[in-house]
């Protein structure tokens, strides 16, 4: 019997990280008999990544840093600042249980363990797992404690356009060591050819490629459903009235209680988990929402939406991973960047199963071939 193990990220009560997690474990799930997610055991509350060595380093690597490291403690902050309440986070930590299933060792038993002879493969992936601009650049992300030949990323994202200089050579010399290499979007394919001089594949995030129809909704119902990371930008709840009043639809918000929202009128606080996040996603009229992932399941379900720039403040601008999911989908259109322009509600989403088809058919491709030994 073989085994295939992943390092993601699961943690942080974010929808998009669990479903991405839980994805990444159905998809290699067609290629091993036994599948599953991995860590190095950490310490601190359910739900959160507390190692004291990654803690220490990141530490240490803002001090020496402290030119960038306002806009990373901004981002912490906001991060810790968003936090869910404790019906949500019971719902993330059950699904966390349930389908992901984490196990942890030590980091002499992940040695020990990558390197056994029932180990087909350690991969890596997907999300901003490789995030350029981070003070830790996780070596367990880079699958520093398995064997080459085992390395396998899987549509990692970068998350940045170009990778800080205080990261390039820590970076460059990970990623150089892992035998089979994808990324998610087409800066991270540039910036790993500049870098090290291949040139890899650009694959699609794993929560396009597997199915997710027992999870959704059979009809539509009369909601229109708000997911931002961030407080919304000026203008943008001038577009949410315009379209709730045009669709005639009461308002449900996930997760986050900015207090821009308070301008709405007839508004639902929804508690969901990653489950329930798909179903409400599904079951919408519309979908207004700066999220990746709510762009996905929105795409995955023929959800009609809109999606919003990130007002990410004083922190690295994300976006170019929304434009490269719509790009690709020739969705360019639902990216609204100009607030000035008139809404536009009805658009055709026919041509999006025949784009992801092919998608599911590369993806396959590559993780095949690297299960065999293929270098990319």
């Amino acid at each position: 019997m073989e085994y295939i193990y992943i390092i993601t990220a699961h943690t942080g009560y974010n929808y998009g990280t669990y479903l991405q997690a839980f994805a990444m474990k159905k998809l290699l799930g067609e290629f091993g008999d036994n599948v599953d997610i991995i860590w190095e055991k950490s310490f601190g509350p359910e739900g959160r990544d507390f190692r004291l060595k990654k803690i220490i380093v990141l530490a240490l690597r803002m001090a020496v840093n402290y030119k960038h490291a306002g806009a990373i403690k901004q981002g912490y902050k906001k991060n810790l600042d968003a936090e869910p309440n404790d019906v949500t986070k019971q719902m993330f930590n059950e699904f966390g249980r349930k389908y992901l299933d984490v196990k942890e060792y030590r980091m002499h038993e992940l040695k020990r363990l990558a390197s056994s002879k029932q180990t087909k493969a350690v991969v890596c992936g997907s999300d901003q797992i490789w995030n350029a601009s981070s003070m830790y650049p996780d070596p367990l992300y880079y699958l520093q404690f398995a064997p080459v030949k085992k390395r396998i990323a899987y549509a990692p994202s970068l998350g940045r356009t170009e990778i800080p200089k205080y990261n390039r050579r820590r970076i460059s010399r990970y990623i150089k060591s892992i035998h089979s290499i994808s990324v998610r979007e087409e800066e991270g394919a540039r910036i790993i050819k500049g870098l090290i001089g291949r040139n890899v594949p650009v694959m699609p995030d794993p929560t396009l490629v597997v199915e997710w129809s027992e999870w959704m909704g059979s009809s539509k119902e009369k909601y229109l459903l708000l997911y931002f990371l961030d407080s919304p930008r000026d203008g943008v709840i001038s577009d949410i009235k315009q379209i709730k009043e045009a669709l005639g639809a009461n308002v449900k918000i996930l997760l986050h209680h900015f207090k821009i929202y308070d301008e709405l009128d007839d508004v639902e606080y929804v508690n969901a988990g990653p489950k329930e996040f798909v179903e409400l996603i599904s079951k919408a009229m519309f979908v207004c929402t700066d999220s990746f992932h709510a762009t996905v399941f929105s795409l995955l379900s023929k959800t009609k939406m809109y999606v919003y720039e990130r007002n990410y403040g004083q922190v690295d601008n994300q976006n170019s991973r929304i434009e490269n999911l719509l790009n690709h989908y020739s969705l360019q259109e639902r990216l609204r960047k100009k607030l000035q322009e008139p809404i536009c509600l009805d658009y055709s989403m026919e041509h999006i199963e025949s784009i992801r088809r092919e998608d599911i058919e590369c993806a396959r491709t590559f993780i095949k071939k690297a299960l065999n030994g293929g270098r990319r």
